[in-house]
């Protein structure tokens, strides 16, 4: 029969014979155990451990967990353990297994430190976002640990189109949008993705434009109507509101039009729900109006004889028109104006640009009103009186005739003046304001009771200059209004001039008698009623 020895029945005998030497201390395995993760080392992952020698049969197994406590869903099965990492509860942590000889008792201990990363925080830094078609926001990812960086962010990373950046623009459109997915990598290769969508809730944006409703350069004193007008190609605006600047200041109109009275550069903004465009501008330039002044200003007159004169001046004018109070005067287009008629006058100016401006209205009066009333008969006797009243307002000096001339009356200057003696009277009149001095008619007083059929004429007539050298001249009654006849007679008696005259006008009466000697003469002057005679010289 046949033995069979093996290594320790050998060593035996040898051991016996001296041959061979045994260590009953020495350990017969060493355990070892294996670390697999599955797909990455991030959470989230799968980890297997396998500990050596694996047989159920000859070994058992007993597992040791990081401060004994075992991670959620841990499963262990004699020489194999599992769970799923965890990076909070796991990281950096050694896993041990001692492995036991059944047959021995004999038991070796194996340990492994499981590495856990951390995965990304996925999705976005907000939640519901809303903003105005047309506007532009930065989405940026949920913040992460820099300490596992750096971190790669891959926007819409299932697209062809997907973009590596740290943030995404995102545009609004009028109605809601999405951002696109975004994938989350950090510095160990750890990724995470959003699990929810980011909705982009956008308003629509005015169209904006401004219009006018006529030329935007005129006169000042004008306006033009801007009109503002907010659209939208596919939506109906709501709670739409106006604000309207002029260059970059607010304007108090909100409305939808504007009346622009100054020059400036106009814009409106309208806005719907909050989203606001600004439109187009509009320049409008207003030029001002022309100056223009009337000299003599104030109140200004004319006298008989001497009209007044009236200039406009305006340093841009390029046309003129007078007027009389309201009334156009028809071919006065020059800056001056001749003026003989009392009224208001005003001058219109035009200048290049088409601006008109009138002028304040300058008063031009007419002479003063040389009316006389007389409180009485002018003839009366002696001891009597008649009172001379001049029209209102206006300054005083009555004279008296005297030798062909009117002669001031000492301290008559007032608007009455009581005659006591019989001569030829008048009143100058002078308006103040305006320097004009008229005389009114002459009134002529005869102070003489006379019986019937005498003759007052003596006092009544008047003859100058005397002595003469070639006319004199005759002031008569007033009540002289016939014919009369007047002759001159030489100291012979002889007739050598006669006149006829059929009315006198003025009570004035020339006698142009140059071709007569010099020497003395007797003049006679007859009426139907009286009859006067005065000596002449003529030298």
């Amino acid at each position: 029969m046949k033995k069979n020895f093996n290594y320790v029945s050998i060593c035996l005998i040898l051991f016996f014979a001296g041959a061979c030497s045994f260590n009953l201390n020495a350990q017969s395995f060493a355990a070892q155990l294996n670390l697999q993760y599955y797909n990455s080392q991030c959470e989230n992952n799968a980890v297997f451990l396998d500990a050596l020698p694996n047989d159920t049969s000859l070994y058992s197994y007993s597992w040791t967990c990081p401060s004994g406590v075992c991670p959620n869903l841990w499963t262990q099965s004699g020489a194999s353990a599992s769970f799923f990492s965890t990076f909070n509860q796991l990281a950096n942590e050694e896993f041990s297994v001692t492995i036991t000889k059944i047959s021995s008792g004999e038991t070796s201990i194996a340990s492994v430190t499981v590495i856990i990363y951390p995965e990304p925080n996925g999705g976005y830094s907000y939640s519901t976002v809303t903003g105005c078609e047309g506007s532009q926001l930065a989405i940026y990812p949920a913040q992460n640990n820099p300490a596992y960086g750096p971190y790669t962010i891959n926007w819409d990373y299932n697209s062809s189109s997907s973009l590596i950046a740290d943030s995404f623009m995102f545009t609004f459109g009028p109605a809601m949008g999405l951002v696109p997915d975004v994938l989350i990598t950090n510095g160990y290769g750890c990724s995470a993705s959003n699990f929810n969508f980011l909705l982009m809730y956008g308003s629509p944006t005015p169209h904006t434009t401004i219009s006018a409703n006529s030329p935007t350069t005129f006169c000042a004193g004008n306006n033009v109507e801007l009109i503002c007008e907010a659209t939208h190609p596919s939506y109906t605006l709501q709670n739409l509101t106006y604000q309207w600047k002029k260059y970059s200041i607010n304007l108090s109109d909100t409305v939808s039009s504007f009346s622009a009275t100054a020059t400036g550069r106009y814009r409106c903004i309208a806005s719907a729900n909050g989203c606001t465009s600004t439109s187009n501008y509009i320049d409008v330039t207003v030029n001002p109006l022309p100056t223009v002044t009337v000299s003599p200003s104030g109140s200004v007159g004319y006298c008989i004889g001497q009209p007044a004169s009236l200039v406009a001046t305006s340093p841009t004018a390029i046309s003129y028109q007078w007027k009389r109070y309201g009334n156009i005067l028809s071919g006065q287009v020059n800056n001056s104006l001749v003026v003989s008629t009392a009224g208001k006058y005003k001058s219109i100016v035009q200048d290049a640009n088409g601006c008109v401006r009138v002028s304040a209205p300058v008063e031009v009066v007419g002479p003063p009103n040389n009316q006389v009333s007389a409180s009485g008969p002018l003839t009366f006797c002696q001891g009597s009186s008649v009172t001379f009243t001049a029209a209102a307002g206006y300054s005083y000096q009555w004279k008296k005739r005297a030798n062909g001339n009117y002669v001031d009356i000492p301290l008559a200057t007032n608007q009455s003046y009581t005659a006591t003696a019989s001569g030829k009277y008048k009143v100058f009149v002078t308006n103040s304001s305006t320097g004009c001095t008229v005389s009114s008619a002459a009134k002529t007083v005869n102070v003489n009771c006379r019986l019937a059929g005498e003759s007052n004429v003596a006092l009544d007539v008047e003859v100058y200059p005397n002595p003469f050298q070639s006319q004199i001249t005759l002031s008569l009654p007033d009540e002289w209004n016939e014919s009369i006849i007047v002759m001159l007679y030489d100291l012979s008696g002889r007739l050598v001039y006669q006149m006829e005259s059929a009315s006198i006008e003025g009570n004035e009466l020339d006698l142009p008698i140059a071709n007569l000697k010099n020497g003395t003469y007797m003049l006679q002057v007859i009426t139907n009623d009286d009859q006067f005679k005065k000596v002449i010289v003529k030298n």
